[in-house]
């Protein structure tokens, strides 16, 4: 997708889903399932809802695999958003070594959205609540800044569906630590989000097997 500042905000959202649309046309009647890290966990988020929003789109989303995902401004914690999470982790985890609160800030500012809860800034900010959207396997990191914004939109999700998946999490471990290839942690990262997929995997088949009987 087309990046900021070049291309600011919504590009990269249009971008994603743009893209989804295409590989609906592409591999006709097919359920997708979608993914991403960071950024790119805010992407597929949007990408999920807006499948929602618009089924003559014809894009079916079966699922998401969501890795510390952003998904919420650091401006505007209000309303439904602050029912899931206080957010603890942008004072416990203000000096995150990779993504310290005044970074993401700047990082927001270039990204660009003159509205904080614009539901494709701030995925979070959905106007139906997260209702209707598929399960998602979600990480987060423990000293991660970033951490609340994945245990919120988890949270969200498990009110709507019990049986979610479980919520993972990295203890101790900052953003993008599975960049450190010297942390035994992370040689492990592939494996854990493969063990994710498969269950998406298993409970969409198990959900499908007793709608049909």
């Amino acid at each position: 997708y087309r990046l900021a500042p070049e291309h600011p905000f919504p590009a990269g959202p249009d971008d994603a889903w743009a893209a989804a649309r295409w590989a609906t046309t592409t591999i006709p009647h097919s359920a997708f399932y979608v993914g991403g890290v960071s950024s790119g966990g805010n992407l597929a988020c949007v990408v999920s809802r807006r499948a929602r929003d618009t089924p003559e789109a014809g894009v079916k989303v079966a699922g998401q695999l969501l890795v510390y995902p952003w998904l919420c401004s650091t401006r505007d914690h209000g309303g439904f958003v602050a029912t899931l999470s206080k957010f603890e982790a942008y004072s416990d985890n203000v000096n995150d070594p990779v993504l310290a609160k005044g970074k993401l800030g700047v990082l927001e500012q270039v990204y660009g959205s003159p509205d904080p809860r614009d539901v494709d800034f701030s995925p979070l900010f959905d106007p139906k609540e997260l209702k209707g959207l598929p399960r998602a396997v979600v990480f987060v990191a423990g000293a991660d800044l970033l951490r609340d914004d994945g245990v919120a939109y988890w949270k969200g999700l498990r009110r709507e569906d019990p049986k979610s998946p479980e919520l993972r999490i990295w203890p101790g471990l900052p953003h993008a630590f599975n960049r450190h290839k010297e942390l035994k942690t992370s040689g492990e990262y592939k494996g854990h989000l493969n063990e994710g997929m498969e269950e998406l995997l298993d409970l969409n088949s198990q959900t499908t097997t007793t709608t049909t009987a």
